[in-house]
């Protein structure tokens, strides 16, 4: 979209329009043109012919693999449940005809409904469970053994249910077969009848119950929470020739994950009694230990790994706990956004190894879904989403992919790395293969959308309400922050009214982002915002301290400085968020005196200053020029280990830009590309803005292709190419761009461009094209704000058509759109160029009357503007007013407008 800047006259978008860049492959290739197409679906395809011969086809050749057939014909199906139902009533009466026959082994039938319960569980279907059970319960007569299992996976079926009934009811019916005795007492358990499986396992002879039936029993307890239980069964079996106590210890370990206390006296007994834990067990352990240990550092968890392997006196812990350190590794490298070590990759690496063999070996069924899950973070977290990609690709070959789990992980991790054509391929590819859609998905689609692509986050959500999901709580923000770019304001409402109800219909509580983003889009309308602050304060709110940042911020915008001390009395402690907020209004009011004292108040609380406020600080020094307490800021935060996210390099580029050294300016991009750090939509446009504002077309073009790898053009990126075209007065070349933006679903013209491209026409006085872009604001159903009559006022002033002036004036009242500061400083720089003396009195008396805030830089216009009309009195008086003002600088003068 942006292959133009090193041609001098050539548009910035495509040499024909933005269709033509949507023809090119890459757009093709899994991106936004499939975004853009029209969701069709499939047709529904019904249970048929062809499918009962691929399945007898299956169950003759593979047996192994039925379950993974059926869950491929699920995922290419649109009803994907209703497929399940027919291939499962379809296979139980092949499986009892090949019984029969003695075509197929009962142990192989016997997998095959195990199987197939661990699917009922997954998809909800308890009655298809229920059916499998009585099924196998019948095929007994040919060999088919009814294993512990499948009453667990019938519980755990109807577990959205009440099944305690269904449980107890079977149990009684079963117990009279003493070849059920022991399902029934697992049965019972399940029900909630805990002392009649306890009278029913007693009428049981030991020597009849096998390891395998005990670790179900033991399974059980740990489900029902009867960990007493386990304990008292500990206790019975030791001594027993005929059962293994390493795998009874090891089921025990993994069914009472949920007591670290319980945990540890099994460690501590099978240390003593010289008993082994399984993988899955030491895996177990591992987890447990992370979950109630102090676990905050990658250095944290080896050493915790390190300590449970010294003490269980093994060699290696197995792959279980590995996945477990991988996991634990991901959750904490998220949140620090450090980098990985080369002891994670090879972890990593190991565990791909043993899924490649178990691909090679056609065994993949036997994979642990965690595994994969594992494997997925780890790349993703280590930044290696090549391999990523190719991982998942191979599973998907493998007929791995069970469900939309692994698909929101793909998404997850390439919506952390700002990779948008990836996020909306995958979204897409799931669509068309029908696969569930979770909130999930469309949260991380919304979260790397953002505003900067509005429309097709409009479009993703009237799909997502259309599938019957609705707006869950950690989603609001993102929608706010969309609805409110793209200016509607009925749907911000309704949205904030919706979360607002949500929380008081069922509890719970309300997200702070939805108090944040309401006060960031009315930060103007102060009464509005009283009205969201009281709403905070009965949530429960007022105490969060990003709200009170944001409350802060508000009366910081406003003026409303004792409103600002008087909340500022009430907090007892500053956070950091607070603390950006006081210094960046001490900067507003170039108070350097004060933008010191805060930032010493903030090094003698001794508290650890994070990345933003660094930032804050940095920014800061350099609107005071301060290049030597730049520099140290800089260092500070770069010898921290707080510097996670790009925008510091971006901060860091605009402090120095603001000093006027460009080749540090250089260094930053390139300290940021060395990084390796996730580059986000906001970071490139600032760097956008920074090599525009300084002409450097060479880096707006490396930084556009750097960008155009991972994102399509959008309407912020645009805007930012219409705005800089339009200050070199390339006039034709930001029409192009202006005309092939409205062609676009990607990039479409926001209220900002529009402004861009009419001020670019206000600087030469064109109030023909003015007319014509207002023209285009309204039919775009965009509402003209100060700005847009600001950006008028300057045209008309240039143009000189002072009679259309007052009149769009007249016109600003009569939309009640309160006139500020920098409206003023138009007219008045406006009126003064024309030497119109009366009407230079008139606006001043008007601004005083109205009692507007008079700024240094409006004092400083005043006092330029009589002077431009010869009122030498009026000029020395302003003037004496400027020199006695706080934030008077040095030579301050009226803005070249």
């Amino acid at each position: 979209m942006f292959r133009v800047l090193r041609k001098p006259i050539q548009s910035i978008l495509p040499s024909t329009n933005v269709a033509a860049l949507a023809s090119r492959k890459v757009w093709y290739s899994k991106c936004t043109a499939i975004a853009l197409r029209p969701q069709t679906g499939k047709h529904f395809r019904p249970f048929s012919s062809e499918d009962e011969a691929q399945l007898t086809s299956v169950l003759s050749s593979k047996p192994r693999h039925v379950a993974r057939h059926i869950r491929q014909s699920m995922l290419n199906s649109r009803k994907r449940v209703l497929q399940f139902r027919n291939s499962v009533t379809y296979l139980m009466i092949l499986l009892q005809s090949r019984l029969q026959k003695k075509d197929i082994s009962p142990a192989e039938a016997t997998a095959i409904v195990e199987s197939l319960m661990r699917e009922c569980v997954d998809l909800h279907q308890g009655d298809m469970a229920h059916l499998l059970f009585r099924a196998s319960i019948r095929f007994r007569k040919y060999g088919l053994e009814v294993t512990p299992p499948l009453v667990k996976y019938l519980y755990e079926s109807y577990r959205k249910d009440n099944a305690k009934d269904l449980m107890n009811n079977m149990a009684e019916e079963l117990c009279a077969d003493e070849a059920f005795r022991f399902l029934s007492v697992l049965a019972f358990l399940f029900g909630g009848s805990a002392s009649r499986a306890k009278e029913l396992l007693a009428q049981i002879p030991k020597g009849t119950i096998t390891t395998e039936e005990y670790c179900s029993l033991v399974e059980t307890y740990g489900m029902t929470r009867a960990y007493d239980d386990i304990k008292a069964l500990l206790k019975d079996l030791e001594g027993e020739p005929n059962v293994s106590l390493d795998a009874v210890y090891s089921a025990a370990a993994c069914a009472v994950s949920g007591n670290h206390a319980l945990i540890n006296e099994l460690v501590e007994a099978a240390i003593q009694k010289n008993i082994k834990f399984s993988e899955a067990a030491m895996g177990s352990i591992l987890r447990s230990t992370f979950q109630y240990n102090e676990v905050n550092t990658i250095n944290d968890v080896y050493a915790a790994e390190e300590t449970l392997r010294e003490q269980l006196q093994v060699p290696s812990l197995g792959m279980a706990a590995e996945t477990a350190v991988i996991s634990k590794c991901t959750e904490i490298l998220s949140k620090t956004r450090a980098s990985g070590d080369e002891l994670m990759l090879q972890k990593i690496s190991h565990l791909k190894a043993v899924i490649d063999t178990a691909v090679q070996n056609d065994e993949v069924d036997l994979i642990d879904s965690s595994l994969m899950m594992s494997l997925i973070k780890g790349y993703g977290v280590l930044a290696k989403f090549d391999e990523m990609k190719d991982c998942f690709e191979t599973l998907k070959k493998a007929g791995a992919i069970k469900d939309h789990r692994l698909y929101d992980e793909m998404i997850k991790w390439f919506a952390y790395s700002y990779n948008l054509k990836e996020v909306i391929a995958f979204k897409e590819e799931m669509s068309e293969n029908g696969i569930y859609h979770t909130p999930f998905t469309y949260h991380n689609v919304f979260k790397v959308l953002d505003k900067y692509y509005p429309r097709m986050v409009e479009k993703y959500l009237a799909e997502m309400r259309s599938k019957g999901m609705r707006i869950e709580s950690f989603m609001y923000p993102t929608l706010l922050r969309v609805f409110a770019e793209l200016q509607d304001f009925n749907t911000v409402e309704r949205l904030y009214k919706e979360a607002k109800d949500r929380v008081s219909q069922e509890g719970g509580f309300l997200n702070p982002g939805v108090i944040i983003q309401m006060l960031r889009y009315n930060v103007n309308d102060l009464e509005r915002c009283q009205a969201i602050i009281h709403d905070a304060e009965n949530y429960g709110l007022l105490a969060t301290q990003s709200v009170q940042a944001e409350i802060l911020h508000l009366y910081s915008r406003n003026q409303k400085y004792e409103e600002l001390q008087a909340f500022l009395a009430k907090i007892p402690n500053k956070s950091q968020d607070m603390y950006r907020v006081l210094l960046k209004d001490a900067v507003k009011r170039k108070d350097k005196k004060d933008f010191l004292r805060i930032i010493s108040e903030i090094e003698s609380s001794q508290m650890t200053v994070g990345e933003r406020l660094f930032s804050v600080m940095i920014v800061g020094a350099s609107n005071f020029r301060d290049g030597e307490r730049v520099k140290k800021y800089i260092s500070k935060a770069q010898d921290s280990d707080q510097v996670r996210t790009p925008m510091f390099f971006c901060d860091a580029a605009v402090a120095y830009s603001r000093l006027g050294d460009l080749d540090a300016v250089d260094q930053c991009w390139k300290d940021l590309l060395e990084s390796k750090m996730v580059i986000t939509m906001p970071v490139y446009n600032r760097f956008l803005d920074l090599y525009m504002n300084s002409n450097n077309m060479g880096m707006v073009q490396e930084i556009l292709d750097t960008m155009m790898k991972l994102v399509p053009p959008n309407p912020v990126t645009a805007t930012t190419v219409v705005d800089m075209l339009g200050k070199m007065g390339r006039i034709q070349e930001m029409e192009a761009v202006l005309d092939q933006m409205s062609k676009s679903a990607n990039a479409t013209p926001t209220l900002v461009t529009y402004h861009q491209a009419m001020n670019a026409y206000a600087k030469c006085g064109d109030v023909v094209k003015i007319e014509e872009v207002r023209d285009k604001i309204r039919k775009a159903g965009f509402q003209e704000n100060h700005v847009t009559y600001n950006i008028m006022f300057e045209g008309y002033g240039r143009a000189k058509r002072y009679e259309n002036l007052e009149e769009l004036i007249q016109e600003r009242k009569d939309k009640k759109i309160a006139m500020e500061e920098f409206g003023y400083v138009v007219l008045l720089n406006a009126y003064s160029r024309a030497r119109m003396k009366e009407n230079v009195e008139a606006l001043v008396d008007e601004m005083v009357n109205s009692g507007v805030n008079l700024s240094s830089r409006m004092l400083a216009t005043i006092a330029s503007s009589y002077s431009a009309v010869e009122n030498t009195t009026q000029m020395e008086h302003y003037i004496k007013i400027l020199r006695n003002h706080p934030t008077a600088v040095c030579g301050m003068w009226s803005p070249s407008l």
